[in-house]
């Protein structure tokens, strides 16, 4: 059975916030696909942007933490969107990561330890200065 990019989208954010099985059963889809969709996200606006991105950037093995964390906030960031809301503190996450990822495969670590701060600031709640 074929299911629509929004209905996916929701049966992944609702798993955010409930047990898988207790949403697969009020969803009526098998836990296997639900969980399917959880791991693999249908891919949005962002996350299309950031694999081309990635494609044309330097990166090597040394930047796959990176990509991953990019790619995983790009998702969020997308499904969040998809769903019509809007997360600042995500969309600041994912920016960041994207810049670090950027500087990161430039060469260029300047700016790499003050993206991990701003990072680790956001994630607490409170911007550095």
């Amino acid at each position: 059975m074929r299911y629509s990019d929004e209905f996916r989208r929701q049966a992944v954010a609702a798993t955010l916030e409930s047990p898988l099985a207790e949403v697969a059963d009020r969803l009526g889809v098998a836990r296997s696909t639900l969980a399917r969709w959880v791991d693999e996200p249908p891919a949005g606006s962002n996350r299309a942007g950031l694999e081309r991105t990635i494609a044309a950037l330097a990166t090597g093995l040394e930047h796959s933490a990176l990509v991953e964390a990019c790619r995983s906030l790009a998702d969020r960031v997308d499904l969040i969107e998809g769903m019509g809301g809007f997360d600042d503190k995500a969309w600041r996450e994912y920016r960041l990561a994207l810049t670090g990822l950027m500087e990161a495969s430039s060469g260029d670590d300047s700016g790499l330890d003050r993206e991990i701060a701003e990072l680790r600031s956001a994630s607490m709640g409170h911007p550095s200065d």
